[in-house]
């Protein structure tokens, strides 16, 4: 069993270790500088600030960045300037993922998740419950690709991009860096870089400055 330690601890990072624990994953320690010191919780897990990570890490410990935000998860990953070989990629046993595609380092792929073949999967991306990618996708680094979501076949979707819950991607298109579409949206056409769609066909709602997730 290798050891996770997982940058984050919200929310988000209470799913990520559910997640890992399954895919046999040890995780012992939440890294999060809101905490100022050291310390360890009723588990036994480090509790601390993300600079003591260079301590913890081994030949047999990896790191996965247990944020929600795409921006935030680049953020942190540029902040710590360690090697991508030092992220773990975690897929939880129920996911369905063809032998065939790609995943890169940091990514979470979570419970029920379908990976058809030929897709490839950037670093640092979240493939949330449930959601659906068909064949011959490409997802760039530091996506999230919310709960229920549905990217058909040959869909490309750019770094940072936050697809709703619920939405759904035709074929052939693709999606801009940065750009949020929101939950529930049918994609039809092509979307630019930075913006916020919404609806059903999508339309373009404002420019925005920076994908969400």
């Amino acid at each position: 069993m290798k050891n996770l330690i997982l940058i984050g601890d919200s929310g988000h990072a209470k799913v990520i270790e559910h997640v890992a624990i399954r895919a046999g994953w040890k995780v012992i320690a939440k890294l999060d500088d809101k905490y100022s010191e050291k310390t360890f919780d009723v588990k036994g897990q480090i509790k601390g600030p993300t600079k003591i990570i260079s301590d913890l890490i081994d030949d047999d410990t990896y790191i996965l960045i247990a944020i929600g935000a795409n921006r935030v998860r680049k953020f942190i990953f540029e902040k710590l300037n360690l090697p991508l070989e030092n992220y773990a990629t975690v897929i939880d046993p129920s996911a369905i993922i063809s032998e065939d595609i790609v995943v890169g380092y940091g990514t979470c792929i979570m419970p029920n998740s379908v990976v058809n073949p030929a897709s490839k999967i950037g670093n640092h991306v979240i493939l949330n419950t449930r959601c659906v990618v068909e064949h011959d996708n490409v997802i760039e680094d530091y996506v999230h690709i919310s709960p229920g979501s549905t990217l058909t076949g040959n869909v490309k979707v750019e770094e940072g991009c936050h697809i709703g819950a619920g939405a759904t991607l035709i074929p052939s298109i693709s999606v801009g860096s940065w750009t949020v579409v929101g939950a529930g949206s049918t994609v039809i056409r092509n979307v630019e870089n930075d913006v916020t769609v919404v609806g059903s066909p999508s339309r373009v709602l404002t420019n925005v400055s920076g994908g969400r997730g």
